[in-house]
């Protein structure tokens, strides 16, 4: 029996609409790359509240928690209390940076995304079961030898082509837009599953991979290429073994994911890590 549910959080959808609002040009993390050239949000055209969160998040090294915000807590009022209540964080995320993003956060989502926050959530496309099922057998495949915690779809078609993912107590959270052609969608939910298995094979240091930056020339840049590279190679043998019929649709989509979003040059070597630095997982 499968053990991947999917469903509809207004709360996740919020904050990734509003993270979408920031113009992040060199951070993979971008998602107001999503939107054509003539609506992304421009630096010099914010009102004060969204040039707040922006220069917040700038001021917050190794900031890729924020992007995990939404997947860690169950509802609006979960997250709302998360991002109002330091003592609702780890201590690592009391600090004074991290006190004033989460707060730009909330004022954001509080500001602009109230009805959001309160509503149902955006509704579950007709094929979200079908995506689903076809990540099933390749998930299986992915935790081969191990049992596969339960995973939660989330539709946040703010998201776009990306994807976020988290572990937790829950088992595995991952978001992204259910609405987009089936196999896209589950091509993007398996690569942020495949993270799941392959960043601490390829950066044992955890430590290290808590220091990832999706920022090009950060610190963390090079652990973040070093992670996106593994889960790349990993994710297209588990196709190769297991769905040898998807692979040509595979390549396409990779090619496609690459080509629209890599910050560096060059194309993924079969077989080894890339090192040019790749999108957020």
């Amino acid at each position: 029996m499968s053990r991947i549910q999917v469903e509809s959080r207004a709360h996740a959808e919020a904050t990734y609409a509003a993270l979408r609002r920031l113009p992040l040009p060199g951070d993979a993390a971008d998602l107001s790359r999503e939107d054509p050239p003539e609506r992304r949000a421009r630096e010099d055209t914010l009102p004060p509240h969204l040039a707040g969160l922006l220069a917040a998040y700038r001021r917050v090294p190794a900031q890729t928690w924020l992007h995990g915000v939404a997947l860690c807590v169950d509802d609006s009022a979960g997250l709302l209390a998360w991002l109002e209540h330091p003592t609702q964080r780890s201590p690592a995320l009391r600090d004074p940076p991290a006190c004033a993003l989460t707060a730009a956060l909330l004022e954001v989502l509080r500001a602009d995304h109230r009805d959001t926050l309160d509503g149902a959530g955006p509704p579950l496309p007709a094929h979200a079961a079908e995506v689903a099922a076809r990540l099933d057998p390749l998930r299986a495949a992915l935790w081969e030898g191990r049992a596969a915690p339960p995973l939660a779809i989330w539709h946040c078609p703010s998201l776009g082509t990306r994807g976020r993912a988290i572990s937790g107590a829950f088992g595995r959270r991952v978001a992204i837009d259910l609405g987009q052609p089936v196999l896209d969608a589950v091509f993007v939910a398996l690569h942020e599953e495949t993270h799941a298995v392959s960043d601490a094979l390829s950066v044992p240091d955890r430590a290290a991979r808590l220091r990832r930056d999706t920022r090009r020339g950060a610190p963390g840049a090079d652990v973040h290429a070093t992670l996106e590279a593994a889960a790349v190679v990993v994710a297209a043998a588990v196709v190769e073994a297991r769905a040898p019929e998807l692979v040509e649709a595979y390549r396409q989509w990779e090619r496609r994911w690459l080509g629209e979003y890599e910050i560096g040059s060059g194309a993924p070597s079969r077989g080894r890590p890339r090192t040019a630095t790749q999108d957020f997982a």
